[in-house]
């Protein structure tokens, strides 16, 4: 014998996939905000200036929203022969980033034991 049921949690709830979303959508979010801030310190440290840096960042921002509004076409650029562009400066160069500030980091450190020494 069998006796329906009335699921309270799916009622209150739905279905739990706006969870995935609400996560999703917070990750994103996070990771443009990193990306944009290390195009913004990347920028200050070429140009030598705070404010253009954070101008330039936002006005590049602004520009790709505006030129690139079609999604497909985003899409279509980036899974071309730029997708291997991309996967080096996602992968490969803050790998070589990490590597010469530890060097740097490594001269620094012996060059101020030279001084104390002599």
């Amino acid at each position: 014998m069998r006796i329906a049921g009335f699921n309270q949690f799916a009622d209150k709830l739905g279905r739990l996939d706006w969870t995935g979303m609400i996560i999703w959508l917070v990750m994103t979010i996070l990771y443009l905000g990193v990306y944009l801030y290390a195009v913004g310190e990347a920028l200050k440290w070429v140009l030598k200036n705070k404010k253009m840096a954070i101008l330039l960042t936002i006005v590049g921002a602004v520009a790709l929203v505006i030129l690139k509004h079609d999604v497909s076409g985003t899409i279509n650029f980036i899974t071309g022969d730029v997708r291997w562009y991309v996967a080096v400066c996602n992968y490969v160069l803050p790998l070589i980033l990490l590597g010469y500030s530890i060097f740097l980091k490594r001269k620094s450190a012996g060059s101020e034991l030279n001084e104390q020494v002599a």
